[in-house]
């Protein structure tokens, strides 16, 4: 088994979770922002990546995008935070997040 393509996959499905979680544990981000959170967790990702994703969770309304113009140096920025259909959604995540890796430790556990 090719154990770094495992770690891949596993990486790629667990990237939405994360960008969630980053969210609300933060309030609002902008993309840049959003990029460095995840990267300081060990899950890169690229603006192509991210920027499809962001658009696609918005328009699912599980992100609220509201671009900023005022106190931004530089250019306008379009920040994220979660929507109430986006909270429901993450605990819901949260719940089977829990419930899978309970079910996979137990999987481990020797019996006595």
């Amino acid at each position: 088994m090719d154990i770094d393509k495992w770690k891949s996959q596993l990486r790629k499905g667990l990237v939405e979770f994360a960008l969630l979680q980053l969210i609300r544990k933060r309030g609002r981000l902008y993309g840049l922002e959003i990029i460095e959170g995840l990267n300081s967790v060990g899950l890169t990702l690229t603006e192509g990546t991210l920027y499809p994703l962001l658009s696609r969770l918005a328009k699912e309304e599980l992100l609220k995008p509201q671009w900023e113009t005022e106190n931004v140096s530089g250019h306008p920025r379009k920040y994220y935070s979660i929507s109430s259909k986006g909270k429901k959604v993450i605990e819901n995540m949260d719940h089977h997040w829990s419930e899978t890796v309970e079910s996979i430790h137990s999987l481990g556990e020797k019996k006595s």
